[in-house]
């Protein structure tokens, strides 16, 4: 389990002051990437090595909606890894309140 926490900020929500999806799909990216800078994998690192990774059919569920200026913590969960499909990760938006407002299963590949 890794965490991150964030303020929703103003490109990430419509006139209705809500996060978008995009949005979510935004901050996965970034907790992803500060997973693997984290454990040493910067994107120079990678590419001297040769290795790269793909998220692909993300899958977003939503709950609850966050709102303009809250702020919430986006933890990153692994899951089964097979050698077809590569790793299934769930990453989880919580308020601060704790309360689960969405989740993005996505899968993860190298190449």
């Amino acid at each position: 389990m890794f965490n991150r926490n964030y303020k929703v900020r103003g490109e990430d929500v419509n006139d209705f002051m809500v996060m978008q999806n995009f949005a979510y799909l935004s901050y996965s990216l970034k907790l992803i990437e500060a997973y693997f800078l984290e454990f040493g994998f910067s994107q120079v690192k990678l590419n001297s090595l040769q290795l790269g990774w793909q998220k692909s059919n993300d899958h977003l569920q939503n709950k609850k909606h966050l709102m303009f200026a809250q702020n919430f913590t986006a933890r990153l969960n692994f899951g089964e890894l097979t050698l077809e499909k590569g790793m299934t990760t769930f990453i989880d938006f919580y308020n601060d309140q704790q309360e689960l407002v969405a989740t993005i299963t996505t899968e993860l590949s190298w190449f």
